[in-house]
């Protein structure tokens, strides 16, 4: 046995000393060729019979060795190496070229730092993690290059696919297939207000897909039969406009449009079927591409990232804190509006908002009380859907939310048909009596300056109030609804409301001995 090894290590050393006189001598050739100024070729003939006489003699030596022969054949053939390069003392992958191999037969891009690599079977393209990208670079190179690896050179190969300048992809690339679906067995098409159908294909840059099929020969009649329709019957009691609006908000969600500049509320007490309604949204748009952000939490820049690429954001049971800043979701619910976030740990960066922002409550949220704050752009952006059927535990069936997923191709069908009224309807979703007596009682609730002017002020072209009159009147009714001091700062914010929103002439006017700034065409009650 110790002879073996011994033999073993006498021609391991003979066969490194004639790799190495043989690179030596490739060397030699290259730079004699360089000095003289003429193209020669690496290997001349002359050299190739020489060296394969030499190696034929070596195999001839090692005939009887336990050596792997065919190892010693590949190690003698470097030179043919596709991703391999000559070093001082060992032969080294050549990892820029690795990576532009693995990108091309991956199909990856970069995006915002984070690499997708394209899913054919999918239709889109899926991020890769940073180990599971390592993990695949090393099973792609390992079989053939294993014995020239090593673990710095995997972190540098994904380094180098990472900062490949011709897979950098913009934002603003992304945002160019708004008015398409990617489903599982199509892309549907919005562009001209009609359906059109093609195959999946990498050239639209989808980062995500619906998990369910369109069907071409949805059925209304007998869509009436299935669980879903009675479940959504069950939920609106019956209600035409309700069916329509939650029909419409459903094809919205699923879409990557967000020109509505809304987002929507679930109300209703427990029971009402808000739950089983998110987990159906959430089944169809895979769990993958939801992010669950609370309304209160959106403003932090740390979190908004999480929206990027995801079709919705959905949470369940808002907390019960107060909403203090409104601005952020303002820009989240608009197309044109860009949100800036800053990642923990990571380059920030700016991108526009596709997913559709959902939120079920038993509770509606309180808004800061600052009367000095302008909240009706963020009302206006409310849209509340009432649950207003609450299902007793014993009626409740169990098995509801899993018979709904095998009806998932006929819902997203149905949903189509919704987002096709809202594009006609131009991009307006269907007026609904219920929701909007909610949001109006929800408004005035939240908006001191609101309900001042509903329940304290009196609209008439021949009447007046003098300023002082009427910041007096707020100040009261500010102090009766828990608000002690008033600044001048929400002063102001309650005069400019009523010139701007309601159109009332702010200026000098005279009454008896009185000369005073005041508005024309208000009194208060």
């Amino acid at each position: 046995m110790g002879k073996n090894k011994k033999r073993k290590k006498q021609d391991d050393d003979m066969i490194d000393k004639f790799l190495k006189r043989k690179e030596e001598e490739i060397r030699n050739i290259e730079m004699a060729s360089n000095k003289k100024k003429h193209k020669v070729t690496i290997r001349k003939i002359e050299d190739s019979k020489r060296i394969e006489e030499e190696e034929n003699e070596i195999l001839k030596k090692l005939k009887h060795s336990d050596l792997n022969l065919k190892e010693v054949s590949e190690k003698s053939n470097f030179k043919k190496k596709k991703f391999l390069m000559d070093s001082k003392h060992r032969k080294n992958l050549i990892n820029p070229k690795i990576a532009e191999y693995i990108i091309k037969q991956k199909n990856i891009l970069c995006i915002n730092q984070k690499l997708y690599m394209y899913s054919i079977e999918l239709g889109y393209y899926q991020e890769i993690e940073t180990h599971d990208l390592q993990v695949m670079v090393c099973d792609m190179i390992l079989k053939q290059y294993g014995e020239f690896i090593r673990s710095s050179d995997i972190d540098a190969i994904c380094r180098f696919i990472k900062i490949n300048p011709y897979i950098q992809i913009r934002n603003d690339n992304l945002d160019k297939n708004t008015n398409m679906i990617n489903c599982k067995n199509c892309v549907i098409d919005f562009k001209k207000n009609k359906i059109k159908l093609s195959r999946h294909d990498k050239k639209y840059y989808f980062l995500n897909s619906i998990n369910a099929n369109f069907r071409e020969d949805f059925n209304y009649e007998k869509f009436k039969g299935s669980n879903f329709y009675k479940f959504l019957d069950s939920v609106t009691k019956g209600d035409r406009h309700l069916k329509r609006l939650i029909q419409e908000i459903t094809g919205y969600s699923i879409s990557s449009l967000n020109n509505a500049k809304k987002f929507f509320v679930l109300y209703g007490k427990s029971n009402s079927g808000k739950s089983v309604y998110l987990d159906l949204l959430s089944f169809l748009c895979g769990k993958e591409n939801i992010s669950n952000i609370p309304l209160q939490s959106l403003s932090d820049e740390r979190y908004t990232g999480e929206l990027f690429g995801k079709v919705l954001n959905i949470y369940n049971e808002l907390p019960d804190r107060v909403l203090k800043e409104t601005g952020t979701i303002k820009s989240l619910v608009s197309e044109c509006d860009k949100t800036i976030c800053k990642p923990v740990y990571k380059n920030p960066f700016s991108f526009r908002n596709r997913a559709t922002i959902i939120f079920a409550t038993n509770n509606l949220p309180t808004v800061e009380n600052n009367a000095g704050q302008d909240n009706d752009a963020f009302f206006n952006r409310i849209i509340i859907v009432p649950f207003i059927n609450s299902i007793s535990e014993d009626k409740q069936d169990k098995e509801l939310i899993k018979k709904l997923k095998k009806e998932s191709d006929f819902i997203f069908t149905w949903a189509i048909e919704g987002l096709e009224r809202y594009i006609g309807n131009q991009y307006k979703f269907s007026k609904c009596e219920k929701s909007e007596k909610i949001l109006k009682k929800y408004k005035n609730r939240e908006s001191l300056v609101e309900k001042f002017i509903e329940e304290r002020l009196i609209f008439a072209t021949d009447k007046y109030v003098f300023k002082c009159d009427l910041m007096k009147e707020f100040e009261q009714f500010c102090e009766e609804q828990g608000k002690n001091q008033v600044s001048s700062k929400e002063k102001e914010n309650l005069k400019n409301i009523i010139i701007n929103k309601y159109d009332i002439n702010y200026t000098k006017i005279h009454r008896g001995t009185e000369n005073k700034y005041g508005f024309k065409g208000i009194e208060i009650k």
